[in-house]
């Protein structure tokens, strides 16, 4: 499977986690007519047994976006377009909840079938073709829906993904808003050879084999995901808000603190699948832009980091360096080990790292003690007697928590 779609893949499958304040994060796919997006996004929603309502944004009015307003049952309110509805319906039935084809449709009932559906899964794709297509007022409009899943006061358990001509390639093209572009994931589609080649050959389906899947705790990866971007800008400030200057620029990826947070998600994501580092890269040059991931991938190799297995073997031997960027990132990493192993046993050794690392600076091991204490709260692990310097803290947060 070729690491565009690998990107493409993982990232309609991120879950919004709300107690993390991660949320679904939209993919773009830019490229020329007739390569086939629209088409791989189809058979990618077919293997992972997602439902997929797809619209063209350059048909709608602005107002139409959200829905119309009607009078139902002598009430005024927002109808959802045809489309949501008939999303909405396919989800519900999917997961077994009985829902009529309605002559009109009541707000009320599908909001009674959403709120059956599981909450914590993705359960749907809304492909938003020829995006680029749509004139900046509607594009406007749908920022919301983006974001939230908005419709008509319904919020929808979906995904979304567009396709995109560049300028040039394509009638009737606009730049994407920079309100809009900010928070997309970007990627480019020219076709490829060898994978024409084997589809016309053998069935397109055979390009999309092994999609990886998310692991339902692959959020765990978030918290020092995070962390290490913040390491990074850290060291790097003219990388934490980089607005392009060229207003062609603007309408792609880009530094801002939400595109860095999707990337820090988007990578939690991709190293719980065991994504490529490839793979990788694409997705976080496609919040940040090409230029600043590069910097930040050499960052991250040439950090020579200590293997957190080893520091948790012997914590004794830790010793912390006196770079903070460098510091953030091996807490980081020692509290993504015990995450995904949770024992009493390496939750001792975490804390025994972070008591060495708060004599050289305590507000960094701060940041992953409140980590540390909301894990062991979920695992019923109890803080080493030992650990003197966090005291008041740990009180401190579990008042807060």
């Amino acid at each position: 499977m070729h690491p565009i779609w690998k990107a493409v893949a993982i990232a309609l499958q991120v879950t919004p986690r709300p107690e993390l304040n991660v949320r679904s994060i939209p993919v773009i796919i830019w490229g020329p007519p007739g390569v086939g997006k629209t088409e791989r996004v189809r058979s990618i929603a077919r293997h992972l047994g997602l439902p997929m309502a797809e619209i063209h944004p350059s048909h709608y009015d602005p107002t139409e976006i959200h829905g119309l307003p009607a009078v139902v049952n002598g009430q005024s309110m927002k109808i959802p377009p045809d489309w949501a509805v008939g999303l909405i319906i396919q989800m519900a039935r999917k997961a077994g909840i009985p829902v009529p084809d309605p002559d009109y449709v009541d707000p009320k009932k599908l909001r009674g079938a959403l709120e059956q559906l599981p909450k914590d899964r993705i359960l749907g794709v809304v492909f938003a073709d020829e995006f680029s297509g749509a004139p900046p007022a509607t594009q406007n409009a749908l920022l919301d829906f983006l974001y939230s899943r908005r419709v008509a006061r319904l919020v929808l358990p979906v995904s979304v993904v567009a396709a995109a001509n560049p300028a040039g390639q394509g009638a009737g093209v606009f730049e994407l808003e920079p309100a809009s572009a900010n928070r997309f994931v970007h990627v480019q589609w020219e076709g490829d050879l060898q994978e024409f080649v084997r589809g016309m050959s053998y069935g397109f389906d055979t390009n999309l084999r092994n999609i990886p899947i998310l692991p339902e705790d692959w959020y765990t990866g978030v918290v020092p995901a995070r962390a290490t971007v913040a390491a990074f800008v850290l060291r790097k400030p003219a990388l934490h808000v980089a607005f392009p200057k060229e207003y062609s620029g603007q309408g792609r990826a880009w530094p801002s603190e939400r595109s860095w947070d999707n990337a820090a998600i988007l990578m939690a994501a991709a190293r719980a699948v065991g994504a490529d580092p490839e793979t990788e890269a694409l997705l976080i040059g496609g919040c940040v832009g090409a230029e600043a991931a590069q910097e930040f991938l050499t960052w991250m190799k040439k950090l020579d980091l200590p293997n957190p297995e080893e520091l948790l073997a012997r914590p004794e031997t830790f010793h912390a360096p006196q770079r903070g960027d460098i510091l953030l990132s091996i807490l980081s990493s020692v509290y993504q080990a015990v995450s995904r192993k949770p024992t009493q046993e390496r939750y001792d050794a975490a804390w025994a790292i972070l008591d060495q690392a708060a004599k050289q600076a305590k507000d960094t091991a701060m940041m992953t003690a409140k980590e540390l204490i909301r894990l062991g709260e979920r695992h019923a692990f109890r803080i080493p007697e030992t650990i003197y310097i966090f005291e008041d803290f740990v009180k401190l947060v579990r008042r807060v928590n």
